[in-house]
């Protein structure tokens, strides 16, 4: 095994196998033994090597938390993800304490997009050590994404506090504060962010749309042109500057900007409503009609390019053509207006498997 453990070290490949077909040749088996063959082959990235001796350990030691972890740890880096995820929980059964096995889970949990089981997981790990910082980044977000937005505020500001350097941590703190309609903190993180991040178009972003967030459109605008400054990539700045562009009437201004976003990334839904509804506001219908009928191909569920499609109906006098374009927004705007409820404010209770509605 101190041979082993050398040439794994070394990258000695051809010894590392040879050693490893020598170790399973042995008789004995002991599940020990086993195990650490499985280990170090794991640390030497040759996980598919190491399934054979960590199953024959589980076999032989059934009770074995090591057993069962490694190899679902390595499972799981295989892309074996359901093997993995059920050594993982027999591991757990036997060590419910285990940071380790609580954090992959909740890994590959919040990457299957299972939320409550990823912050149950989560939450778990934390309690076994407080302040870990990469278990309170992925919890926030984990809160975040369930709408428990007290808790993720509450988690994102520890985080940011363990690496103020971190501007990944202070925008979802952002974001955080933005969907808890607590606009004017949101606008005091986002200016943090601009003093530690000057360079970021991101932070400059953020202050704009928080700026813009409170009504004030216009002081918004050099945020946005500063971020494009920065990146002249960032589609969300183009949008953001094109609505208020619009907001104050400079609809072929706007228009611009909402080309460049598409020009960008062509299926933006923001920069296609934008176009669709400038292009109104400019009264050129029937290139409003084409942008817009080429729009919900693209986002047939979207209610508000519906909306604007029978405004361009309407205009150039297709009345039948605009009264199905209404009805079918109308139909989709009580569709977002139920995954709107669906999505409102929840506060997390413990030892609950779903959300508990804020009253």
């Amino acid at each position: 095994m101190l041979q082993l453990s050398e040439a794994v070290h070394n990258h000695q490949l051809d010894r590392t196998l040879t050693l490893r077909e020598e170790v399973l040749g042995q008789p004995s088996k002991d599940p020990e033994i086993l195990l650490w063959l499985g280990i170090l082959l794991g640390q030497g990235n040759l996980y598919q090597e190491a399934l054979e001796p960590l199953r024959l350990a589980v076999v032989k030691a059934p009770t074995s938390f090591e057993a069962h972890y490694n190899l679902g740890l390595t499972l799981v880096r295989l892309g074996q993800t359901p093997e993995g995820e059920s050594s993982l929980k027999k591991a757990l059964k036997l060590s419910p304490g285990s940071f380790e096995a609580n954090s992959i889970l909740a890994a590959l949990y919040a990457n299957q997009t299972r939320n409550q089981e990823a912050i149950k997981r989560l939450r778990a790990a934390n309690q076994v050590r407080p302040g870990n910082l990469k278990v309170l980044a992925l919890l926030g977000q984990q809160y975040l994404e369930g709408r428990y937005l007290d808790e993720a505020i509450q988690t994102l500001h520890k985080a940011v506090r363990l690496s103020p350097a971190d501007p990944k941590l202070r925008y979802l703190l952002v974001e955080a504060y933005e969907k808890n309609q607590e606009f004017d903190k949101a606008l005091s993180e986002a200016r943090e962010a601009v003093k530690l991040f000057p360079s970021e178009a991101r932070a400059h972003f953020e202050v704009g749309r928080e700026t813009a967030n409170l009504g004030q459109y216009q002081d918004a605008r050099a945020y946005f042109e500063q971020a494009i400054r920065i990146d002249a990539s960032f589609a969300e700045a183009y949008n953001s500057l094109g609505d208020a562009q619009s907001r104050k009437g400079e609809y072929e201004a706007a228009l611009e900007q909402f080309q460049k976003a598409k020009n960008l990334e062509p299926q933006n839904l923001a920069a296609l409503r934008g176009i669709g509804h400038n292009l109104i506001l400019l009264k050129r219908y029937q290139q409003a009609l084409s942008e817009l009928e080429r729009a919900v191909q693209v986002h047939p569920d979207d209610a508000q390019l519906f909306f604007e499609l029978s405004q361009a109906h309407a205009r150039l006098g297709n009345r039948e053509k605009a009264s199905d374009a209404v009805a079918t927004f109308q139909r989709l705007r009580a569709k977002e207006s139920e995954k709107q409820d669906f999505e409102r404010k929840r506060h997390y209770e413990a030892g609950t498997a779903a959300a508990v509605p804020q009253p």
